[in-house]
Formats: structure tokens, sequence, C-alpha cells
């Protein structure tokens, strides 16, 4: 014989007995070492444990559970950043996506996790990739939010430009996938034509973008034994045709104007002596991926 009256008796009972054996944080922690693939979608789940977690918390609103529930995810994606391997890089993914299930479900804002977050750390790039991709903190809040602080803008380019450069015995120029979405993201937020896509960040993102570039082909003329495998810019399959185009237009000036070591008269004498086989690959592919864009 069935033992409870209705579906509301049956979900108190349960939560009655989770509360005799797990702690918010072990639901919390359960919920994120669930792998994320192709088979499992987190937001079936996430729900559910969350409100578990709430219940056993007994707290009084969904936003304080919220900064609880976030209280504990930042400190476990500072360990995992901290750690640095393959399978701590799964394991962050899902930690993040969690939190995107936390901001979908009213526990938390966008805005306010981006606040903590950066009280904690010092956001890497891979991490802020990651952000951006699950849905957590766009690149450009990212930007909007830290745009005042002194400083930022060099800093942030000099950790693009480093993430390009494979620091091993054979120097060689890498791409990868952050920061062709970093810079892809600075076309789109500082070079978009249409009002209603233009952000806050606007003049910060093509700044950015201009000086990783400049910084990428000072790399390239300090080091001319740079392998042929260099640095991809942009994927262009991501970033409108406008946008791309209006951005290398501004790029083209911008190296033409960097650094020059001749007058005009000298550069216009010493022409000959500048062969296109002599120049180093990597700046050769820098040229040609703005060239043309």
């Amino acid at each position: 014989m069935w033992p409870f009256r209705s579906q509301d008796q049956l979900k108190q009972t349960v939560l009655q007995l989770i509360s005799h054996n797990l702690s918010s944080n072990d639901i919390l922690n359960e919920l994120s070492c669930i792998k994320k693939d192709e088979t499992f979608d987190s937001s079936l789940i996430a729900p559910l444990g969350f409100s578990y977690a709430a219940h056993v918390t007994k707290v009084t609103s969904q936003q304080q559970f919220g900064c609880q529930a976030a209280d504990r995810y930042i400190e476990k994606i500072v360990q995992l950043v901290n750690k640095e391997t393959p399978e701590t890089e799964k394991e962050l993914v899902n930690t993040v996506s969690l939190v995107h299930q936390l901001i979908l479900n009213g526990y938390l804002t966008e805005s306010g996790f981006h606040d903590n977050l950066c009280r904690h750390m010092d956001l890497p790039l891979s991490l802020l990739w990651i952000l951006h991709k699950e849905g957590v903190v766009a690149i450009e809040t990212h930007f909007c939010k830290m745009m005042n602080r002194q400083g930022f803008g060099d800093e942030f380019c000099r950790k693009v430009v480093q993430a390009c450069i494979k620091n091993d015995t054979t120097n060689v120029v890498i791409a990868t996938e952050v920061v062709i979405g970093i810079l892809s993201e600075c076309v789109e937020l500082g070079y978009a034509e249409e009002a209603s896509l233009q952000s806050p960040a606007r003049d910060l993102a093509a700044s950015i973008l201009q000086s990783v570039v400049l910084g990428l082909v000072d790399e390239a003329m300090k080091s001319p034994k740079h392998s042929a495998g260099s640095v991809v810019l942009f994927d262009q399959s991501k970033v409108g045709p406008a946008a791309l185009k209006k951005a290398s237009s501004s790029l083209i000036v911008a190296i033409l104007s960097h650094k020059p070591v001749h007058k005009v008269s000298q550069a216009i004498r010493d022409q000959h002596n500048w062969a296109y086989g002599q120049m180093p690959a990597a700046l050769i592919h820098l040229y040609k991926q703005v060239i043309y864009s």
C-alpha cells in the first residue's frame, strides 16, 4: 500500500532523509563531480540539487543560498585553476556550468558572481574563456567591470601576448582556442558598426586588440628565428565581416606606424634591402591575416 498521501508528502520525506545524511556542501560537491558530456544535461538535475541544498541549509531566500553556493564553487574554482591539469580542466568546466545553472535559476547574477570571483583571484585567460563559453561571465562584462582599474588593459595585453609564446627551447609561437576566442571577441566588441552592438567597453577592446598585435610584431622582430607555426588571430566564422574589415584596416595603420626607425627618404633609399624572404615567418603570417581579413 502506498504510504504517502501526496507527491508533496513524498518530497518532504525525501528532503528530510537527505538532510539527515548530507550537508549542503555535500550536495554541491556531488553535483560538480558529475561529468558533463553529451549524455548528461546539467540543466535537468542541477535545479533539483540546488533545491535540496537550499532546504538542508534552511536559508530564507534564493539569493542567500546563491551566495553560499557561489562561495563554495569559487573556492573549488580557485583550487582547480591552481592545479592546471587536463583532468582538472574538465572538472572546472563542470563547476562553471553549475554556476551557470545557479544564474539561470535565479540564485545568482552574472555581475554579482564576477565581482565575488575577482575578489578571490585575478582571472587567468583560460578561466575567463571558460566563463564566457559557459555563459557565466561574458568577456564584455569582464571588460566593463575592469575598464576603470588602473593598468588593467596593459596587464591583460601582456598576458595574451605571453599566452601566444611557447616558453620552451624552441620558442615556438602557438595559437590556442583561448587566444583566438578572446581576440575575436575584441574585434566584435571594438569594431561592431551596428549601434545596438556597440559596447561600453568598445574603446578598451579595440585598444587591447591593437596592443596585442603590435606586441606580437615586436616579439617576431626580436626573435626572427621563430618557426612558421604562428598565432591565428581571429576565428572568421565568429566575427562579423564588417567588424573584421574595420579592425583589419585599423591594425594595418597601427602596424605601419609602429616604432618607425627610418625617415621617409631613408626608407626609399634602403627598400631594396627589405626582401620578403628575409622576414620572420611569424611576422609574415601575422601580416597576411591582417591584410587578407
